[in-house]
């Protein structure tokens, strides 16, 4: 899924959505600014992030659910 979301500074930025189970290949092949991942990945698909963000200088945030005792 992709949006294209416009700032009220006139710019805009690419918002795409991926689930783990496309695979690492899905998310191949473009540099990104900013990757969000919602919960743990496989190492393959964090260390594939890593690299999109290598060249942007980007970020990438980590968020997990509680864990429940």
């Amino acid at each position: 899924m992709r949006w294209i979301v416009k700032h009220a500074s006139g710019g805009t930025s690419e918002l795409i959505l991926k689930s783990y189970d496309q695979g690492r290949e899905a998310f191949q092949g473009t540099n990104r600014d900013l990757v969000w991942l919602d919960e743990e990945a496989e190492r393959a698909i964090y260390v594939e992030c890593l690299l999109r963000t290598m060249t942007t200088n980007g970020i990438i945030l980590l968020t997990f659910p509680p864990c429940s005792a």
